[in-house]
């Protein structure tokens, strides 16, 4: 084990000048109070938290090819919108049949169960086609997540090579079409095997053709759908200019956000009785609008944070706090503070570690008294260290590699200090705008 005993200095000649702008107040939000009783790393040891698309945490289901799977609370409105459509939609069937052969109620609501439940069971399998895809080719997938406009699987980090991105886009239409074909194929021999296929067979010919559809939907040559990221990797593999190709992608989603919108405005204009059809589709077009905008905002941040070095971002001192100090000494002079703060202890001028408000909230309110903040300091030897010149870029892709949420910025023995990443973020949002005019 490296020695502990780390100077600890702020950035010297030779590293990124500090820049003299105030910090952005911390939101109420982003603040912790020292004093409560839970929070902090403890909840890290427990089941995985996983967020969906609006931000509201997505219920954790399991795990399957070392993806986490989750589940969105909007995913149950859709969910229970497709389970009532496809009872219409048998029932309507059903009515061209002979009373004899008519399905009962009770039979319909089933069939229209277990067929929302296999067309979602699809949808999860193709977003698993990307992540198996993508893990394979070193790009890990933390998560998927179902919710109301369909299922988001998370990158680690966007495929720096087009062959790389595209193989992982077309891995889940590829899917989607061996479930249409197996599905298809089962619609057809079901007849002559089973005495139940009264129900089974259309309901496997119904989930065939909501996989066809998913795929020609997901092929749309736009951002955020597959055929966007799959039209991006021909473009820049032609150009070798991804910024020109997202662009592109990001127009081409875009557009086809319109279309979805003027058409769902003609459906409530001409057909008023189907107005929710109408209303259905501009939310999935506002969905895709910002799906797509957010897309090249994805590469602008990414090119903006390529300019700025780590050291840029360090506070120009760092805070330090005496080994002997007791964590309740601590609540005392720090009582509201950000969640993501980390701070320096030290005893008799050596670094003893480093701690965060999360390794504070985790002391029992009984032993904050006597509990030295030495006692719970952990080593900098246990962080991810960078060099002061390394990118806002590249230290949140450390972080993402790494699976960890701070990084010691360090060159030799000298400490410069701790970055989380939060506070990469408020680094750029102060000096993003210049260095990217």
């Amino acid at each position: 084990m490296s020695d502990p005993r780390w100077p600890v200095q702020t950035p010297r000649e030779g590293t990124p000048p500090q820049i003299d702008t105030p910090q952005r107040p911390p939101n109420p939000g982003d603040t912790g109070n020292t004093n409560g009783e839970n929070g902090g790393d403890g909840d890290r040891r427990r089941r995985p938290v996983l967020l969906g698309p609006f931000g509201a945490r997505a219920f954790f289901v399991g795990r399957m090819f070392g993806v986490d799977i989750g589940i969105d609370k909007s995913w149950i409105i859709i969910f229970a919108l497709v389970t009532y459509s496809l009872a219409e939609s048998f029932g309507i069937e059903q009515e061209a049949l002979p009373a004899a052969q008519q399905w009962a109620a009770e039979m319909r609501w089933a069939a229209a169960l277990l067929t929302s439940f296999l067309f979602f069971a699809s949808l999860l399998l193709h977003e698993l086609g990307h992540s198996v895809t993508s893990n394979a080719l070193g790009l890990p997938v933390k998560s998927i997540t179902l919710f109301i406009f369909g299922g988001m699987a998370r990158l680690s980090r966007e495929p720096d090579r087009p062959r790389d991105e595209f193989l992982i886009a077309v891995a889940g239409p590829a899917v989607s079409f061996a479930l249409f074909g197996i599905f298809l194929l089962l619609s057809e021999i079901l007849p002559e095997q089973l005495a139940l296929t009264s129900v089974l067979a259309p309901l496997c010919l119904r989930v065939s053709l909501m996989n066809l559809v998913l795929i020609i939907f997901n092929c749309i040559p736009g951002f955020p759908l597959d055929g966007g990221r799959i039209f991006r990797s021909f473009v820049c593999g032609v150009t070798g200019n991804y910024r020109l190709a997202t662009r592109m992608a990001t127009i081409g989603g875009i557009g086809f956000a319109a279309l979805l919108a003027s058409l769902g405005a003609v459906i409530v204009v001409t057909t008023p009785e189907a107005w929710i059809n109408g209303v259905w589709l501009a939310l999935i077009a506002w969905f895709l609008y910002r799906a797509a905008r957010s897309s090249m905002s994805y590469v602008d941040l990414r090119d903006g944070m390529r300019t700025i070095p780590v050291g840029a971002v360090l506070d120009s001192e760092y805070e330090r706090l005496s080994g002997a100090m007791s964590v309740a000494g601590f609540a005392r002079t720090h009582p509201t503070v950000p969640g993501d703060s980390t701070y320096v202890v030290q005893t008799h001028d050596i670094l003893s570690g480093f701690i965060t408000v999360g390794d504070i909230k985790a002391v029992e309110l009984v032993a904050r008294e006597v509990t030295p903040l030495q006692a719970i300091a952990r080593p900098i030897d246990s962080l991810v260290h960078i060099a002061p010149r390394t990118t806002l870029w590249d230290a949140m892709q450390k972080m993402e590699d790494s699976g960890v949420e701070l990084l010691a910025v360090s060159e030799g023995k000298t400490l410069f200090g701790i970055v989380s990443r939060r506070g990469l973020f408020t680094g750029f949002q102060r000096l993003g705008q210049s260095a990217t005019r």
